[in-house]
């Protein structure tokens, strides 16, 4: 999530804060919509999990709100897990079990957690999310678990301390806890991802898990998360503060046949009313496609080794533009895989073989013309011929001496590769 629009983040919290007073006359409005769900014997568990000590602080609470306000969509059957850690130096990390009857209570605006921790703790950390995993599991057998991840994120870049960084560090893997609830801060502790794949396949799949950071939808993150779930949503660039429209997505995240396609749509559709001049780019994996990507990917990669060392990469549609941005963040370029592909592979039957598999990998995304980014503070162009929603790395010799270059090869993407 992009650190430069803490200023606007604030400003939308301003007004959506403004919403719970008047919570009631919101829920109510919708009660006929309410009505024509049929609670049927399906249990779905939607768990949001919110590491945000840190500078999304205070959008971790503006999200929590939208979130009351889209339980109107669950049935009697349904349950919603919200694990929250910001940096609010008078509450401990807690979990919040809401379920329909809370919402319908009048009661409602005074919803408090069912679960404290102790202490405070590294919510950017794997063994903190299996201690949340496990009380929800614990607490509610549901037929079908949908995940959020909520926090900073960079893909599969490996983390790294604030002490190693020989330029201004930025936010590596998925979450940043900063350890001394510092709420001006995105640097902190980070969630390598071999260790968050490792922390969910504990756990039977998930039906869906959604990224609400940037950076996220990479081959290399879906490649080790290929076992975790049935789908992935996410985005191969930024993300702003507020995120996700939790009072819009979870209508068809609390559907009972999950419908991907209508959860990206509907973020969409949010976006273009609300937020248009920014832009947002989205795709879902089916990680069911991936070990036959995987194979084709191969193939090619290796087929058109020679081609690699010669394209030109200007043009290639680019979420992380290294050459001009390297002095902001030390992050390597996010090539779109499909862009990316396009330079690659020259034989026209070969790359609509490529593209093919990669059309069954990724089911749907979506994108506007262009995005935000916090790194020129202006938006960038989206070449639609060029577009997937996935990202992909590149090995150059511009990036030898940055800690991920030898850290790719221990990916298992790259093992993949081989």
């Amino acid at each position: 999530m992009s650190k430069s629009l803490l200023g606007l983040k604030c400003w939308y919290k301003n007004h959506i804060i403004l919403l719970i007073p008047i919570l009631a006359f919101v829920l109510s409005g919708c009660e006929k919509e309410n009505n024509n769900k049929v609670d049927t014997s399906k249990k779905i568990a939607v768990v949001v999990y919110m590491a945000g000590e840190s500078n999304l602080s205070d959008d971790a609470n503006v999200d929590f709100n939208e979130m009351i306000l889209g339980c109107q969509y669950m049935t009697d059957n349904d349950r919603l897990f919200v694990y929250m850690d910001n940096a609010n130096r008078s509450t401990l990390p807690c979990i919040y079990e809401i379920s329909k009857k809370d919402i319908n209570n009048e009661k409602r605006k005074e919803i408090k957690p069912t679960f404290t921790f102790d202490t405070d703790h590294n919510s950017a950390s794997a063994s903190t999310l299996s201690k949340v995993l496990d009380h929800v599991y614990t607490r509610f057998g549901a037929d079908s678990y949908r995940l959020v991840l909520w926090s900073h994120g960079s893909g599969w870049v490996p983390s790294m301390s604030d002490t190693k960084a020989n330029i201004r560090p930025t936010l590596k893997a998925f979450g940043v806890d900063t350890g001394n609830n510092n709420k001006y801060s995105s640097m902190g502790s980070q969630m390598e991802i071999t260790d968050l794949a490792k922390a969910l396949e504990k756990r039977s799949p998930f039906d869906l898990i959604m990224f609400d950071a940037c950076f996220m939808q990479t081959i290399e993150v879906a490649y080790d998360l290929r076992n975790s779930t049935r789908y992935i949503i996410g985005s191969p660039a930024e993300i702003p503060g507020w995120g996700a429209p939790y009072d819009d997505i979870l209508h068809p995240l609390f559907s009972d046949s999950l419908d991907v396609n209508a959860v990206i749509s509907s973020y969409q559709n949010n976006y273009k009313e609300n937020h248009s001049w920014f832009g947002i780019l989205l795709s879902a994996i089916d990680c069911q496609e991936i070990e036959g990507f995987t194979q084709t990917h191969r193939v090619m990669m290796h087929k058109y080794r020679e081609n690699i060392k010669e394209i030109g990469l200007n043009g290639v549609l680019n979420y992380f533009i290294f050459d001009e941005w390297k002095s902001m963040s030390d992050l390597p370029d996010q090539y779109d895989i499909k862009g990316l592909m396009q330079r690659i592979i020259t034989n026209e039957e070969d790359y609509i073989q490529w593209e093919t598999s990669l059309n069954r990998l990724i089911p749907h995304s979506c994108h506007d013309n262009t995005w935000y980014t916090m790194y020129t503070s202006n938006t960038q162009e989206v070449d639609a011929k060029q577009y997937s929603g996935l990202s992909m790395y590149l090995e150059q010799e511009k990036y030898s001496g940055h800690y991920y270059y030898d850290g790719y090869h221990q990916t298992g993407w790259a093992k993949a590769m081989k």
